[in-house]
């Protein structure tokens, strides 16, 4: 017999090799190991650099600190020094210029060069280069400027700059003060600078060889930690994969040996887990295959299709059990304390409020409603999701509806300045709803009518019985710049009707067309999904109604809910 289509390979057996959820999730965690750490690498071989620069920093700055230390010193004793007129002419006295030698000799020991640039430069060798005009503008805008540094390139040679400004004290004004012109006492003319002018600057030149050994080097342990981390990940995964894919392995081999007709095959079954209860529950098919081959031979072709279907249902169950028990566990743990929250901050708001506590614990505690009230939403949803609960509609009342909502808000309500307006009409015909759904429509759109209202308003609900609503009138905009969009069926029939309106700003006509739009959301970044009013949407058309929205800009916004009556939907 020809081998059926199901008994074919899938694929060749090199494709086979790389195609097994080992390989996957190797590729799948160990890309996103890898990009992490690289990028935290990659972090921290920048701010290693900033470091080493910082270092190199404060190492040059101990040589223009030791010539600025020297320079006060003696321009504070310098009448020690100049008591002889004979004195006057000997250079090396003066302040500065034992500084700068001072501090030359020191640069040069350390390979380093030191020089002073001056604005007004006296000595030609004292001149700016390109640098130091730089330095010395920065320091002439900014009296705050305490340092100027640069990575550049001087006579071929990668060299790091360094300057501080020199600015004269008192004792400067001697040779630099005065009136401007005037010679000074080594026959120079006096600038007419004060004190806190600035005249020059130290500045230190070192080659960019000490910097670059320290970066080699932080790149070279870098790498090495790296590699070693990559390593040791690589090994975890492994043996991690191997713990979760051989199990799967075992039981792909005996689905094998079965399919090729040994009906005496065994899976072992090595744990308690949804893997351990797959190969369990193979087994017991497999019994029932072999049982049912050697007694009733008759059965074995249905027999034989009903190994396939459960086959089909064990392998879905294998890719959904986890994570729908994962879903369903984690949201339902984190639902029951972040209910407490909820709770327990609207409390904490308002014995806040009333005990005048200030502003800023005020927002805080409003982070927390509102963070907390998000967290909830989700952790419902998720609950939801993994519950899988039909749609089950039955006879309601609208009026029980609406109302049970606006206890989850009102506090909400309270600590917003906003009034809540309820007018139920009635007695209402019975609608027939899945009151649940209904519920979650309604708390979506209280939910925005008080984010439409932040400095508080008015929330009015309504409910009316509509005998009879047609398409026509409802699809007229109202007069004026507002604009109704209508979405659902004809409106022929008996419907009963809710309408929650809020008086805050509005919605803009062009945002109008769009607003059942998933993913659409007219709130700030971080304050909303643009998911609820289109669930809203699909929620309502389940049910066979329809619904709307009326708005001005700047004179709130309405949205209406039609619900066809238990007798029409009949």
């Amino acid at each position: 017999m020809k081998n059926a289509p199901y008994n074919r390979p899938l694929s060749s057996p090199m494709l086979q090799r790389f195609n097994t959820i080992g390989v996957k999730l190797v590729a799948t965690v160990g890309t996103a190991l890898v990009l992490i750490l690289a990028g935290s690498f990659l972090f921290l071989m920048q701010r290693r650099m900033r470091l080493d620069q910082e270092d190199f920093i404060r190492e040059l700055s101990t040589i223009t600190n030791y010539a600025k230390s020297v320079r006060e010193y003696l321009a504070e004793h310098q009448h020690a020094f100049l008591k002889q007129d004979t004195v006057y002419t000997q250079m090396p006295t003066v302040p500065i210029i034992a500084a700068w030698q001072t501090a030359q000799k020191y640069a040069e020991g350390k390979g380093y060069a030191f020089r002073t640039p001056s604005l007004n430069a006296r000595a030609s060798r004292n001149e700016p280069d390109a640098f130091e005009r730089r330095a010395l503008g920065r320091f002439a805008r900014d009296s705050g400027a305490w340092q100027h540094f640069e990575e550049t390139v001087l006579d071929g040679q990668g060299v790091f700059r360094y300057a501080v400004p020199v600015r004269l004290t008192k004792d400067c004004l001697r040779c630099h003060g005065g009136v401007k012109g005037d010679p000074d006492e080594f026959g120079y003319p006096k600038e007419g600078m004060g004190v806190g002018d600035l005249k020059g600057a130290f500045v230190v030149t070192a080659p960019m060889t000490f910097l670059e050994t320290r970066r080699r080097s932080d790149r070279v342990a870098f790498a090495g930690v790296g590699v070693a981390t990559i390593i040791a990940i690589t090994a975890i995964l492994m043996f991690v994969v191997r713990r979760i894919t051989s199990p799967l392995n075992e039981l792909v081999v005996a689905t094998r040996t079965l399919g090729e007709g040994d009906l005496g095959q065994v899976a072992p079954v090595r744990s308690g887990d949804e893997v351990g209860q797959l190969a369990q529950a193979f087994n017991e098919m497999a019994a029932k295959l072999k049982a049912s081959y050697e007694n009733l031979e008759e059965k074995v072709e249905a027999r034989t299709s009903e190994l396939k279907h459960s086959q089909a249902q064990l392998l879905q169950a294998a890719k959904l059990a986890s994570i729908g028990e994962l879903v369903g566990g984690i949201a339902h743990e984190i639902n029951n304390p972040t209910g407490v929250i909820v709770m327990r901050a609207a409390t904490l708001m308002e014995d806040a409020k009333a005990l005048g506590l200030s502003e800023d614990l005020l927002n805080d505690i409003e982070v927390i409603q509102r963070q907390s009230s998000k967290l909830a939403t989700i952790t419902s949803g998720l609950l939801q999701f993994s519950r899988q609960s039909p749609f089950a509609p039955t006879p309601v009342d609208l009026n029980k509806v609406v109302a049970r909502p606006i206890s989850f808000v009102e506090p909400t309500l309270r600590n917003r300045g906003i009034a809540c307006h309820l007018d139920l009409g009635g007695p209402l015909p019975l609608v027939s709803a899945d009151a649940t759904r209904i519920e979650q429509v309604l708390l979506n759109l209280y939910t925005n009518a008080i984010d439409a209202m932040p400095g508080g308003g008015e929330l009015t609900v309504q409910t009316r019985h509509v005998p009879r609503l047609e398409a026509g009138e409802r699809g007229r905009p109202a007069a004026g710049p507002s604009k109704m969009i209508v979405l659902g069926e004809d409106g022929r029939g008996e419907w009963v009707m809710i309408s929650v309106r809020d008086s805050g700003e509005g919605i803009q006509s062009e945002n109008l067309t769009r607003i059942f739009d998933p993913f659409f959301t007219t709130k700030e970044v971080g304050k909303g999904t643009g998911l609820g009013l289109a669930i809203s949407y699909g929620i309502i058309q389940e049910h066979g109604g329809r619904i709307e929205v009326e708005s001005r800009w700047g004179h709130g916004a309405e949205f209406r809910i039609y619900l066809p009556t238990v007798k029409d939907k009949a």
